[in-house]
């Protein structure tokens, strides 16, 4: 099916880490101006407030009002807990979830360019450390929100989106898997009947980082593991498309697309909505 410039392909216990440096235990609140501008469409589900548990290895965010059941484990970009997911986090708060953002670097603060692609470089190379990481994150979601795996969806934005892939891959049964401009390819490809958890990949078709042969590999992928996953393209979006805040890293092939950006999220809410149904 294509329409308004995007294309959707429809697809058939761990230990928790000591307290890390650099990050304070306590709470804030989080307020319209700290998460709005997203876009017209997702600025309207914001949180009047939003009360944050700072602790040790990452951000949580409990329901605002009403608690609809659910719990979302939503992974960071490269640098780490940055506004982006913040923000994200206090939407799905807004919505009736818990949510939790665990710093998978481990570093109690975000990461600047070179420890950037260092991070990266280790994790590429090993994916099983990132799947590690991703799955003490799972355990500890669940220990804080008193939920089961199959209550979680797990949504990660560009980093934290491969990240989100190769949980699919390890074989993880949560409630939903959904990848924002994440990187698709991986070292270590998922084997026939090994991903249990309905997935959703959106990535731009302007994004150099995932140029197409990577597209067409990660369907290729999927469709081998008989995997439950969807793949939706956007046609004039680049990498970083839902991060309003992508022109700061300086780089022309990272840019926010508010189309995309709204279209996105509606998808996500809809897919979770089919997800938990």
């Amino acid at each position: 099916m294509v329409h308004a410039g995007c294309q959707r392909f429809r697809g058939l216990p761990r230990l928790f880490r000591p307290p890390f440096p650099g990050r304070r235990a306590g709470s804030v609140t989080a307020t319209p101006k700290a998460v709005a501008g997203i876009s017209k469409v997702s600025a309207e589900q914001h949180p009047t407030t939003t009360k944050v548990q700072i602790l040790p290895d990452g951000e949580f965010y409990p329901p605002v009002g009403e608690a609809n059941g659910r719990v979302a484990l939503v992974l960071h970009e490269a640098p780490g807990i940055t506004g982006n997911v913040r923000r994200r986090c206090a939407m799905l708060a807004e919505q009736g979830y818990a949510a939790f953002a665990p710093d998978l670097h481990r570093s109690g603060r975000a990461l600047g360019p070179e420890g950037v692609r260092q991070a990266m470089a280790a994790f590429r190379a090993e994916p099983q450390l990132l799947r590690d990481r991703v799955n003490e994150s799972l355990d500890r979601l669940c220990a804080l929100a008193g939920a089961t795996p199959h209550q979680v969806a797990v949504i990660g934005y560009c980093f934290g989106g491969m990240a989100a892939l190769e949980l699919a891959r390890s074989g993880a049964k949560v409630a939903a898997i959904a990848s924002f401009h994440g990187l698709l390819l991986t070292s270590a490809p998922a084997r026939e009947g090994q991903v249990h958890t309905p997935v959703l990949a959106m990535t731009g078709g302007l994004d150099e980082f995932v140029p197409p042969q990577d597209v067409l590999a990660f369907q290729n992928e999927m469709t081998a593991a008989k995997a439950p996953w969807e793949l939706i393209v956007y046609g004039r979006a680049r990498h970083s498309f839902t991060n309003i805040e992508a022109s700061i890293f300086g780089d022309d092939r990272m840019r926010h697309d508010p189309s995309a950006d709204q279209k996105s999220w509606a998808a996500l809410l809809d897919f979770l909505e089919t997800a938990y149904a």
